[in-house]
């Protein structure tokens, strides 16, 4: 996305949006370079994309250290109760624990493999924003009783699908 202004108004930032796709590098390598032009300003933007194998060992990093923050934050409130709250150390592991699932967690929840200009953070001018696959549809999807053709709810809305379905080659 290319910056596009502020609306102060509303407190927004405001960005043109252009859909780009991303190929990740055959898993034989841990990352590759990739860089893309902006088709409203023409800037070279490079990012940095993992490999599908390096982004999960990624995400099972981050979800280890999550995990390990919980069972930290367990540690240190048992700690607690059993030293009916005078103990230095239970507040240290539970701060500990605290702080861990905060970092790893928001990069768990963050992370998709793609780092460079706007990847993780909204920066100016430009921002990269992960887009689900349309199998993936949030609003739902229509589908044929006869034989299963599935029409997406987010293209125009439930009549814009409806009139689809009722198009298609089955009927």
């Amino acid at each position: 996305m290319h910056h596009a202004g502020r609306a102060p108004q509303l407190n927004l930032e405001m960005y043109r949006v252009e859909p780009v796709l991303l190929e990740r590098p055959p898993n034989n390598l841990y990352s590759g370079p990739v860089a893309l032009a902006c088709p409203w300003c023409g800037d070279q933007i490079e990012y940095q994309v993992l490999s599908v194998a390096a982004a999960r060992l990624q995400w099972v990093l981050w979800r280890v250290l999550t995990v390990a923050g919980l069972a930290a934050m367990a540690w240190g409130t048992v700690l607690l109760i059993q030293s009916r709250g005078s103990s230095g150390a239970g507040v240290g592991v539970l701060v500990a624990g605290i702080f861990t699932v905060f970092l790893f967690g928001s990069l768990w929840s963050a992370d998709y493999g793609i780092t460079g200009p706007g990847a993780w953070w909204t920066s100016r001018p430009h921002f990269l924003r992960l887009q689900p696959p349309e199998t993936q549809d949030e609003l739902g999807t229509l589908a044929c009783e006869r034989c299963g053709h599935r029409e997406p709810l987010s293209n125009g809305g439930y009549a814009a699908a409806k009139a689809r379905l009722a198009r298609h080659a089955c009927h």
